[in-house]
C-alpha cells in the first residue's frame, strides 16, 4: 500500500508541475465502459464539475440501494 501511495504522490506532482493544479486525476477500476467514459468526459467536457467522492466504495457492490444513492450523489 505505501508503494501505491508513493506512485500516486508522484504522479501527482509531476502532472501539477507540468500542467498546474486541477491536471491530475484517479480513475478506480470498473466496468469498463463506464470507467472509459469516465476518462473521455473529465478529458474532453472542460466545463463538467468535478468532485471527489472520499469514501470507501468497493464494499457495497452487492447493496444495490446503497449504488443507487452513490449514483445519484455523484451525478448531483
Amino acid at each position: 500500500m505505501v508503494w501505491r501511495e508513493e506512485e500516486l504522490l508522484a504522479t501527482e506532482i509531476l502532472a501539477n508541475m507540468l500542467r498546474g493544479y486541477g491536471h491530475f486525476f484517479m480513475v478506480s477500476r470498473g466496468r469498463r465502459e463506464i470507467t472509459a467514459q469516465t476518462v473521455g468526459r473529465l478529458l474532453f467536457e472542460r466545463k463538467l464539475k468535478r468532485a471527489y467522492l472520499s469514501f470507501p466504495m468497493s464494499h457495497v457492490t452487492d447493496l444495490p440501494n446503497t449504488l443507487v444513492e452513490i449514483d445519484r450523489l455523484s451525478r448531483r
